[in-house]
């Protein structure tokens, strides 16, 4: 994410010269930068909230940029929100002035004061008004800028009763971390995701306005990589979007054997059922009995044919039996017996030939 440059507050009488700068100086140079690294560093020497002569604090700095990773960071490390400037502006203050809607929701969500005014009793409110002008949003506002949303955001979150806005708050959070890490995933870009859990970790299993996660996407993509990376994490497995609609289901209807495995691996329920009444298996039943085995690509019905095999019952569908004839360079059949015309769980199992997750399918390992 880019992170907007800030002009540094001059130097006053009583702080360190340009010539001395002190280790508190340059954690706050290095939050308003956003790097990420370098304030990690300075963190083990100076206090997170250690302010200098005008009151002002890391997360000030933080409240200024653009990056929520920044501000996240400081908030776990203990920063406070209800840290004030020598003017007495609140970081929340800050980034309403300055239109910073996803950093506003940071804050909120861990219960920055609302109604806290400043020395000219000014609330944070009344900052990200008096920015937008009172313009249409769609003329106050800007990519990097956006305080018309801001003050529609604080505005609402005000008029809430405590438990309500809590509800508010978190649900519009979960939608800006859900945005970022979902992403990562669609760019397949991994190191990136890695860096992104660390930060995000608390809110792995924020939804979109589908219900949809990060686990969600890299299921339905396909990445199987990212699944697993987001698995080890601590992602929800059996959180299910608004048709209430697991990973594992959305991994088996777009054919995804290896990840269907995986999920399967790490306990994804094939008998859960969406809004409509629909389970992984009859998901798979679908790819088996809606064309012909020679119509129908190969991955569709090894998949139906893995998801029947894992959910205990009994035969193996007649139209996946001709596939296990075939050459498949990238699997290969774990059976002892697969001479049978019909199969059953005991003897019947496909898995990537190289895949780290083989093992899940050893009786033991069966729930």
């Amino acid at each position: 994410m880019e992170v907007e440059v800030q002009v540094f507050p001059p130097v006053v009488a009583g702080e360190e010269s340009p010539d001395c700068i002190s280790p508190a100086h340059e954690l706050h140079l290095a939050a308003m930068m956003g790097d990420l690294s370098d304030v990690e560093r300075f963190l083990g020497h100076v206090h997170v909230d250690e302010a200098d002569a005008r009151g002002w604090a890391a997360i000030h700095h933080a409240a200024l940029g653009t990056s929520p990773e920044m501000l996240l960071l400081l908030l776990m490390r203990g920063a406070s929100v209800t840290a004030c400037t020598g003017t007495g502006a609140t970081p929340l203050h800050l980034a309403a002035f300055n239109g910073r809607q996803v950093l506003c929701k940071l804050l909120v969500l861990h219960s920055a004061d609302l109604h806290a005014e400043d020395e000219d009793g000014r609330t944070p409110l009344f900052d990200a008004k008096y920015m937008s002008g009172g313009a249409c949003l769609c003329v106050a506002d800007m990519p990097e800028r956006q305080p018309g949303r801001v003050a529609v955001f604080l505005r609402k979150a005000m008029l809430l009763p405590e438990a309500e806005r809590r509800v508010f708050v978190k649900r519009s959070w979960d939608l800006c971390v859900a945005e970022v890490l979902q992403e990562a995933v669609d760019q397949r870009d991994l190191p990136r995701l890695s860096r992104l859990l660390v930060t995000y970790h608390p809110y792995i299993d924020g939804r979109d306005y589908d219900g949809s996660s990060a686990l969600h996407a890299a299921a339905q993509a396909g990445h199987l990589e990212a699944v697993q990376l987001l698995l080890d994490a601590g992602a929800d497995l059996h959180l299910v979007t608004n048709c209430h609609e697991t990973p594992l289901h959305l991994a088996v209807r777009e054919a995804h054997l290896a990840v269907t495995q995986l999920l399967v691996s790490r306990g994804a329920d094939v008998h859960a059922k969406t809004r409509s009444g629909t389970t992984v298996v009859d998901e798979a039943r679908s790819h088996m009995h809606s064309v012909g085995p020679r119509d129908e690509p190969r991955e569709q019905q090894l998949v139906a044919a893995y998801v029947q095999a894992v959910s205990k019952e009994r035969t193996i569908p007649a139209a996946a039996l001709g596939l296990w004839t075939q050459p498949w360079p990238s699997l290969h059949l774990a059976s002892a017996s697969m001479g049978t015309t019909q199969p059953t769980f005991e003897d019947f199992a496909v898995v990537p030939a190289a895949s780290p997750f083989s093992n899940h399918l050893k009786a033991g390992s069966r729930a």
